[in-house]
């Protein structure tokens, strides 16, 4: 499975002026793109590579700190669970 950024549904500048734009795209086109791109390079070739998301996080070694902690770090950021 290849994990992939969604867009956003709203605008890179629909919070401003209190988040401006270029926070936004700093912090969703960069953080959150290297989050998704490391997932999908640790997982590839691994047990992980066709497990969903959330099956991975509930893995026992997951819960505190795991080979794949991107993937962990994502679904706690984005409160998936």
């Amino acid at each position: 499975m290849i994990y992939e950024l969604p867009e956003l549904p709203y605008s890179s500048d629909a919070l401003a002026p209190i988040i401006s734009r270029e926070t936004i795209e700093y912090h969703y086109g960069k953080h959150e793109r290297t989050y998704i791109d490391n997932l999908n390079r640790l997982i590839k070739d691994t047990e992980y590579e066709d497990m969903e998301l959330e099956d991975i996080i509930r893995l026992p070694e997951c819960q505190y700190s795991a080979p794949d902690g991107y993937g962990c770090q994502k679904t706690k950021t984005a409160n998936c669970s």
